[in-house]
């Protein structure tokens, strides 16, 4: 993740698995929001109240695509395994890298997916 770091990214790691999601819309987005603003609050200044005033806070950063080379995901992977103590076969990250197109929420995702 330091890489990332260097490179001007900001991650930040949710998961629902363990939480119920409210079924008020309002109440969803309300919490979401709650969550991102205590994590980065120097990056989440705005509530966010709906999909749109997500979409909205995010469009105003200037998008650069995030999809990652074949080497960077490869890199992910080995970083992830050395943490782990696992060994990830060599297709498996092809795989995953040609599923995704590298995108870079994908092969962590397909990852945690996988091994968890």
């Amino acid at each position: 993740m330091e890489q990332f770091e260097e490179e001007g990214y900001l991650c930040l790691f949710f998961s629902f698995k363990r939480s119920q999601v409210p079924d008020s819309k309002i109440l969803f987005w309300t919490t979401f929001s709650d969550y991102l603003v205590r994590t980065a609050p120097e990056h989440i200044e705005d509530q966010i109240k709906s999909s749109n005033d997500f979409v909205n806070l995010f469009s105003k950063r200037p998008f650069q695509n995030p999809n990652f080379t074949q080497e960077q995901v490869q890199f992910l992977f080995k970083e992830y395994a050395n943490e782990e103590r696992i060994i990830i076969n060599q297709e498996v990250i092809k795989d995953i890298y040609m599923r995704t197109n590298g995108h870079a929420g994908w092969p962590c995702h397909q990852l945690r997916k996988s091994y968890r």
